[in-house]
């Protein structure tokens, strides 16, 4: 097996680890009774927001992946990147499901199990900014990994333009 299909399947075990997490997190909302405060433009009511995100929040982030993993393998191969889409899709499911996990929804659950929901809507706060902060780095490592021929900001463009992408068609569906 070639070291591109190693890390694109454990790549995939992140991926599904951390949505997974992120189902639990939402069931366990859900099964308390919590709603979010908005639910975008999606018609949920905010009642049955949780509920309905621990069943998809899996799938979604599976295809975010993939979005955000194709996004960055074209923009980077514009910007003159040699890498490899399998290549690819494997560094930048790393690069972005370990932050997403260790920034955000790991800390949500502790947060939320210590303080409530208050402390969660206080706390996104820091959980925000780190989470975006950490998957932008862990995407441009990524990128810098994938596509070695990329400069440094050559691949935190790419990153930002990627995440970005994925952020457009996956913020409607994640709280």
């Amino acid at each position: 097996m070639t070291t591109d299909r190693r890390h694109l399947r454990f790549a995939a075990g992140m991926v599904v680890a951390t949505g997974g997490a992120w189902a639990a997190l939402s069931a366990r909302l859900a099964g308390d009774g919590q709603a979010p405060t908005a639910t975008g433009p999606l018609p949920v009511a905010p009642g049955d927001w949780y509920h309905l995100q621990s069943r998809w929040v899996l799938p979604v982030l599976v295809l975010l992946w993939f979005v955000l993993g194709l996004s960055a393998h074209w923009i980077s191969r514009f910007m003159g990147g040699g890498g490899t889409l399998r290549g690819t899709l494997g560094a930048v499911g790393l690069g972005w499901s370990v932050p997403l996990l260790l920034f955000l929804v790991l800390p949500d659950l502790a947060i939320y199990t210590w303080g409530g929901m208050d402390a969660m809507r206080w706390a996104v706060r820091i959980v925000g900014p780190l989470t975006v902060a950490g998957c932008w780095a862990g995407t441009t490592l990524a990128l810098t990994q994938a596509h070695p021929s990329l400069s440094k900001g050559q691949a935190r463009a790419a990153a930002l333009m990627a995440l970005t992408i994925a952020g457009l068609v996956g913020g409607p569906f994640l709280r």
